[in-house]
């Protein structure tokens, strides 16, 4: 059963009296009698008068909602829990519910991304790029170094990524923000901080824009504005850009920066790696702050070589290479561009589109995640590790992610460079020698968890 025990001696925020009863795999366990819920900073507990102290992580809550004055959790772990009879503390109990779980979630979303001092209230409204609503009601706004977030008062926090918004207009006093999948945002009733908020926004995008530039132009010093213009839109925020694009832009751009990845250490495993790949579709991106170059400056340089094509060699693969703080542990990270069994049915057209989408789906959730790589290879099991469990959320509710753990096919170890040559040979043949996606490559350099 997911919820565990506990017992502190720390104060409840709110405590009232209660009866619940948890639904899971088991069946449902209705508690006889009176209990009392307990709402803590970072979890709610159930206390029956004879038993076990039952506590739920705010972490492990995947939805909350109220329905007919009954408090419904539900869980990761695919259980149920649902609190009732809490009189009149309901309103009160589920709403700061709500509250400290959605700043749970934030914290985990935003990886240490700082705010950068602006809120506002606003009654909000979110179409899809369909045109169906998929919020409408009271939220708070906040602005990030890199996203826009709505905190509704009864949901789940979501993030409106600078580099994502198409356009941002003013009607009166509605802010409309269009984002490029078609997602639309229309913010209303900010009173007094409209126009702080709004003048806030665009100079979060600004920043985001010109931090960006400023990267890129510190990598193409002698490249004309134009160039560096269009290239910093291809790698906004990190992305890894493909070859093909950026010598669109200009073929001296795409030298560059196989130059840069001589200079931060991995150009042994780039050349490897580009003999087997289909190399219009290798990309490499760049960003600031989490790695250090060889001349000092701060850069996290890395590529992804899609691998497909070639009998003799396997595939059906993209392959993630990244440099890394010298000194720390390095590994290839590999991710299957579609089911094991399909791939062979498939033509270069429709593995040329698969590579794509699996190429838009390792950008975002490395974007999504701040390019650190643990939520995407951690088994479900241990993200329940108080250590880990800052992943939990981001790895079971953001598309991009969910998509890349289950495309995860293995991480190849940096032993050496002939074990590690050996190993990425030995798994992508593997990839392509069985239709069951649940099989597993395993190695002496990869041992598993």
């Amino acid at each position: 059963m997911g919820v565990n025990s506990a017992g502190s001696p720390q104060k409840p925020l709110i405590e009232a009296n209660c009866s619940y009863a948890i639904s899971g795999f088991k069946g449902i366990n209705a508690a006889p009698g009176e209990c009392k819920a307990q709402l803590y900073p970072e979890s709610i507990r159930i206390a029956p008068p004879f038993g076990e102290m039952i506590q739920i992580p705010f972490r492990w809550i995947r939805s909350c909602y109220s329905e007919n004055y009954r408090l419904k959790l539900a869980l990761h772990t695919g259980e149920a829990i649902e609190i009732s009879a809490l009189g009149r503390s309901h309103d009160d109990f589920y709403r700061n519910a709500v509250r400290l779980r959605n700043e749970q979630i934030l914290k985990d979303m935003l990886m240490e991304e700082k705010e950068r001092g602006m809120r506002a209230r606003a009654l909000c409204a979110i179409n899809g790029s369909d045109g169906t609503m998929t919020l409408q009601g009271e939220c708070e706004l906040r602005l990030y170094e890199t996203a826009l977030v709505v905190m509704p008062d009864a949901g789940t926090p979501l993030r409106f990524r600078y580099s994502e918004i198409a356009s941002v207009s003013q009607s009166g006093y509605s802010l409309e923000v269009v984002m490029e999948g078609g997602e639309r945002l229309s913010l209303k009733q900010m009173g007094r901080l409209h126009e702080p908020f709004a003048r806030g926004l665009a100079s979060a995008i600004s920043d985001l824009q010109g931090k960006v530039l400023g990267l890129i132009s510190g990598l193409f010093p002698s490249a004309d504005t134009a160039s560096l213009s269009a290239l910093a839109r291809l790698m906004r925020e990190g992305r890894a850009a493909k070859m093909s694009d950026i010598i669109g832009i200009s073929p001296q751009l795409w030298a560059q920066l196989e130059m840069n990845i001589e200079r931060v250490g991995i150009s042994e495993e780039y050349e490897f790696l580009k003999s087997i790949a289909r190399e219009g579709k290798i990309c490499i991106g760049v960003k600031e702050g989490l790695a250090r170059d060889r001349d000092g400056g701060e850069i996290y340089l890395w590529f992804l070589a899609p691998v497909y094509g070639s009998p003799a060699v396997g595939g059906n693969a993209i392959a993630m290479e990244a440099a890394s703080p010298e000194g720390s542990g390095r590994a290839t990270y590999l991710f299957r561009m579609v089911p094991r069994g399909e791939y062979p049915k498939m033509g270069t057209a429709m593995l040329d589109a698969a590579c794509d989408r699996a190429i838009d789906a390792i950008n975002k959730a490395m974007i999504d995640t701040n390019f650190r790589r643990e939520p995407i290879y951690l088994p479900d099991k241990r993200l329940y590790e108080p250590a880990y469990q800052k992943y939990l959320y981001a790895a079971k509710s953001l598309p991009p992610l969910t998509f890349l753990r289950a495309a995860f096919i293995g991480r190849v170890l940096h032993i050496n460079p002939e074990q590690w040559r050996s190993d990425v040979k030995s798994l992508l043949l593997f990839n392509t020698s069985t239709t069951n996606d649940s099989d597993v490559w395993k190695s002496g350099g990869e041992k598993g968890d």
